[in-house]
């Protein structure tokens, strides 16, 4: 630099000129920066009011068409639309494409003064609560600095759905946000959207009705494809690599059945299994769930089995499906078909042998279940055999998961995961199931719908995903606040915006901008950090990281299990567990009968007795039962104490007799 002198008035006012052009360059800076947050966030309005209020002025000398054709000589054409910039300058067109053109016609100018770099991020860092995500990208024209954070607790816990065809990433995605949290239970503290905290989350994995794809959760990614694209987005290969991520504890409850009485499962060197069995206390069922398994669609019905479980909950802690039979069985003014149909769905919910009572040593203590954040807990319905069981049993994980949770201050704050939920609480044009079936999805529309209203009263996220969000009941897809979704259907995507952001006509100005054909890469709506800071209904495009724990494929191995015994050093076994119903549990409906027929002919008459027991004689004989056999069922004679003879059962039936044989010969 050349020596001069200068007067200090020269002094000041270059000193002064030299701050405003700096002044000036960060003006054109920031506002470039924003104005690529608007095109993310999908808001044209504000990203003209930047255009026009910072940039034009800034960077234009007065916006002529003969500076315009300066730049565009200056600049690849297609980097500077001069047609797009001209009539936003004087035909305030605020189309948004128009906008779009302009700004950056402006941006490519502030480039070309060396006032913006003209290397520029295409991407923003995407994170939850606890690690790095993925990506938000646009194109590299676009400048997107600082992370986004995609999860939020802003206006409390989130109920988020993952949706989008097979094969799209949703499955991946969710994975990796179960990741995230898990993550975030590792790290000394994470922000929630409003506020630093320091709480573990407890991960509770609900819903897995055959695959056993939730097994896996302690497995380092395994898939090489999976693997390839974490490290080409510069994320290490599985959980191995980051610092401060703990593999995790696992355990994989599995009702004890009869079913699972002879299956073989992994088993490690040490004896160990993930594996843990558990039983359900029949008085811990609900009302809606038993109703809907006995009595199916029936309404008066459905109302005597809700009578008789008020009769027990009043008088008894701890009740069993025994004591339930019993009750139906002393029910006056019943149809003794509906119950006989009822007693033998209940005798059948109990042979299954995962509902027993509270003395049992496996029935689930949901305190210490929800205390222990250091393990990730999986329940698996695949072994058993009818499908409305399984309902029986997703019914009463749902209820558990929020109601056991009531009064309970000190817990940790939980996160529910329940995948493929049009399977568990489908739209009713896409239910093919049994009546039954039928009937226990809509107590577990009518439980769901509930919880998802009141869940962050209980510090509980759900993360859940479908197909098509069009194909789940709709109270139950309008109680999601955040969603993310992956390529689909218009129709699906409208419905987002309608439930989840509840603003139709968002989808229909931007539907096309955040569609998109690449797997993993999908968009957010809802409840975010941006959502919080300035309304933001949806960030686009996000490219979800694949997980750094093991994705289940049901191409590469059948089951979750089988996933095991190839990764780690688990090998198949017999487990130790005894599936046999205790003897005090076990429910024959005949023999109820006959203590039931006792009891009723105590305070009886030896004559009334009597013609109840001929009564019976002929009810048995019409069944097509033997003299024989009605002989040994029939309580014994009240004048003598003994049976009754064959001749007499044959006197009190001969005229049924004749008619059995008249009818089998005619």
């Amino acid at each position: 630099m050349s020596e001069r002198e200068q007067t200090f008035g020269e002094h000041v006012q270059y000193q002064t000129q030299n701050q405003q052009q700096q002044f000036k360059r960060q003006v054109i800076r920031s506002a470039t920066e924003r104005g690529n947050q608007a095109i993310v966030l999908g808001k044209s309005e504000q990203l003209a009011d930047i255009t026009d209020r910072h940039l034009v002025p800034n960077l234009l000398e007065g916006g002529s068409a003969r500076e315009l054709r300066r730049w565009r000589e200056r600049i690849d054409e297609h980097e500077f639309d001069a047609a797009a910039l001209w009539s936003f300058l004087n035909h305030s067109d605020h189309n948004p494409e128009t906008v779009h053109r302009a700004f950056t016609s402006l941006q490519s100018i502030a480039m070309h003064r060396g006032i913006v770099d003209e290397s520029m991020r295409n991407y923003a860092p995407v994170t939850g609560f606890g690690m790095n995500m993925g990506k938000m990208f646009k194109t590299p024209k676009y400048r997107v600095n600082g992370e986004v954070q995609i999860a939020s607790y802003h206006a409390g816990e989130t109920k988020t759905l993952y949706n989008g065809e097979t094969g799209e990433g949703k499955s991946t995605a969710l994975s990796t946000e179960v990741a995230d949290r898990w993550m975030a239970s590792c790290a000394n503290e994470w922000f929630d959207g409003r506020e630093y905290r320091t709480e573990d989350f407890k991960i509770v994995d609900l819903v897995d009705t055959d695959m056993v794809e939730n097994g896996v959760y302690d497995i380092p990614q395994q898939q090489d494809v999976l693997r390839d694209v974490r490290s080409e987005m510069g994320f290490p290969k599985d959980y191995n690599g980051i610092d401060g991520f703990e593999k995790p504890n696992l355990e994989l409850l599995v009702p004890l059945t009869r079913d699972f009485q002879d299956e073989e499962i992994p088993i490690g060197d040490d004896g160990d299994t993930i594996i843990v069995v558990f039983t359900i206390a029949a008085s811990d069922l609900t009302k809606r769930s038993l109703k809907n398994f006995v009595a199916g669609t029936t309404g008066e019905q459905q109302k005597v089995i809700g009578t008789c479980y008020d009769r027990l909950e009043a008088s008894k802690n701890d009740w069993t499906l025994k004591d339930l039979a019993k009750e139906v069985l002393s029910m006056e003014g019943i149809n003794d078909s509906f119950k006989r149909r009822a007693l033998h769905q209940i005798e059948t919910l109990q042979q299954t042998g995962f509902v027993r009572d509270k003395k049992c040593p496996h029935r689930l203590e949901w305190g210490e279940v929800f205390r222990d954040t250091d393990t990730i807990t999986a329940f698996t319905q695949k072994f058993m055999s009818e499908y409305d069981q399984k309902l029986m049993v997703l019914s009463y994980l749902f209820h558990s998961v929020y109601h056991e949770r009531e009064g309970r201050e000190d817990l940790p704050p939980a996160v529910a995961v329940a995948r493929e939920l049009h399977e568990v609480v489908p739209h009713s044009q896409e239910s093919n199931g049994t009546e039954r079936e039928q009937s226990l999805q809509k107590a577990i529309v009518g439980e769901l719908s509930y919880i998802l209203r009141k869940q962050r009263k209980q510090s509980l996220e759900f993360i859940c995903d479908t197909q098509d969000i069009t194909d789940i009941k709709r109270g139950i897809r309008k109680r999601f606040n955040r969603a993310v979704t992956f390529s689909t259907h218009e129709d699906a995507l409208e419905e987002l915006f309608d439930k989840v952001v509840g603003n139709k006509s968002l989808f229909r100005s931007y539907h096309r901008s955040i569609q998109t054909n690449t797997v993993g890469r999908g968009t957010v709506l809802g409840k975010t950090v941006p959502n919080n800071e300035d309304g933001s209904a949806f960030l686009s495009q996000v490219q979800f990281a694949p997980p750094p724990w093991h994705v289940f494929d049901d191409d590469d191995h059948d089951t979750g299990l089988h996933a095991r015994v190839e990764y780690t050093s688990e090998e198949w076994g017999e487990h130790e567990w005894n599936t046999r119903l205790p003897d005090h549990l076990e429910l024959d409906v005949d023999e109820l009968k006959r203590e039931q027929e006792a009891d009723d002919d105590d305070g009886l008459s030896a004559k009334e007795q009597k013609d109840q027991h001929k009564k019976e004689a002929r009810r048995r004989r019409e069944m097509g039962e033997s003299v024989q056999q009605v002989r040994e069922a029939v309580p014994n004679n009240p004048n003598t104490g003994n049976p009754y003879s064959e001749r007499t059962i044959h006197e009190w039936t001969k005229d049924v007799y004749q008619q059995l044989v008249n009818e089998s010969t005619s």
